[in-house]
């Protein structure tokens, strides 16, 4: 077993909206990064409506001149809701960009998300069958461009659809090494009285359950990359919402290689923006060596 951890710009976020440049968050990043990793998200990537790829290059050259890598970059929307809207050709087109975007950045993934909900009337198996239509047409370019395509879960919905279960089926059903399950730790987050019971990213859903650690188990044959979400730590350091313990216990014994995304949350207005997110971040970095070793 061999780890990496590589720093998420969520986790900064605060201090972009606060006011801080880029190149002072690519400072910090730095400063507390103990592989030089960086996870990028849309916000930080010049990519709408398109993307303007000198200026892709050169902020590639602008991160790297800080000694930091990029690890991924997100490719973020719900699927199911995109192709009802824009037509299947065009998310595809859309999604095939991302990965020439992330191959650009150097980047080792392109992360997609699967906090999709079943539209009105749609069937499991139907979002099922559009999800291996569109990652049929995507492995190919990921391929050829050398990008993983790591497909993100961290919600756990009513539905069913939303969940790493989802994500992990589509990627045994494909068996594509461009192909893998970016488990989110959100998916094994316990409920407790000091944090709503709702999923932190989309207020509006109630989180309805958490999975067993012996789903994250079974991912972590298909997870290279994996999203360490951390909302609060308690006075010794330690983040009582999930499972870590358990969870790093099994990573432990993993015969892959992993890289993990600090993605501290704690931030948001919904919970603790009066600290310093630097610091809170220094924690879940700690805290992941503390049980790795």
């Amino acid at each position: 077993m061999k780890t990496k951890i590589s720093i998420g710009a969520w986790s900064l976020k605060q201090l972009s909206l606060k006011g801080k440049t880029f190149d002072e968050v690519l400072e910090v990043a730095a400063e507390i990064g103990p592989d030089k990793l960086i996870d990028l998200m849309e916000d930080y990537v010049p990519m709408h409506p398109h993307t303007n790829m000198y200026e892709l290059i050169q902020l590639k050259k602008r991160i790297n001149s800080y000694g930091l890598t990029i690890n991924s970059n997100w490719g973020y929307t719900d699927l199911n809701g995109a192709v009802y809207v824009d037509g299947f050709e065009k998310v595809v087109n859309d999604l095939k960009e991302c990965i020439i975007v992330a191959a650009t950045l150097g980047a080792k993934y392109m992360n997609t998300p699967l906090d999709s909900s079943l539209l009105p009337g749609m069937k499991y198996e139907e979002a099922f069958e559009l999800y291996i239509k569109i990652y049929e047409e995507l492995i190919p370019v990921a391929e050829e461009y050398n990008v993983i395509i790591g497909i993100d879960t961290g919600l756990v919905e009513s539905g069913g659809f939303s969940s790493p279960l989802t994500a992990l089926k589509l990627v045994k059903s494909l068996g594509s090494d461009y192909l893998t399950t970016t488990p989110d730790f959100e998916a094994w987050r316990r409920p407790t009285d000091d944090i709503p019971k709702v999923f932190i990213e989309t207020a509006d859903i109630e989180k309805t359950e958490y999975l067993p650690v012996d789903v994250f188990e079974e991912c972590l044959p298909y997870s290279p990359f994996l999203h360490a979400k951390f909302l609060r730590f308690d006075e010794k350091g330690e983040e009582p919402h999930f499972p870590i313990a358990e969870m790093m216990s099994l990573v432990k014994q993993s015969s892959r290689e992993h890289t993990f995304c600090i993605e501290y949350e704690g931030w948001i207005p919904d919970l603790d923006p009066h600290l310093d997110p630097v610091i809170e971040t220094k924690k879940g970095i700690d805290l992941l060596k503390r049980y790795l070793g």
